[in-house]
């Protein structure tokens, strides 16, 4: 007689873990790009983006 399998409930087994896997993966992309220069681009582009909306640029 064959098993029966228990039916997923598709929640992950350990949240915590997945949250921290996460906020690792950010934290690494975050250093990563500080290290490449994009801070200098990002600031740039959001400086000129708000001044277009302020109607100035």
């Amino acid at each position: 007689m064959p098993t029966k399998t228990p039916k997923s409930t598709g929640k992950p087994k350990d949240p915590k873990a997945l949250r921290r896997a996460l906020i690792a993966l950010s934290l690494g992309l975050i250093v990563y790009g500080i290290y490449s220069g994009e801070v200098n681009i990002v600031l740039r582009k959001a400086i000129y983006m708000c001044l277009e909306c302020i109607g100035i640029g």
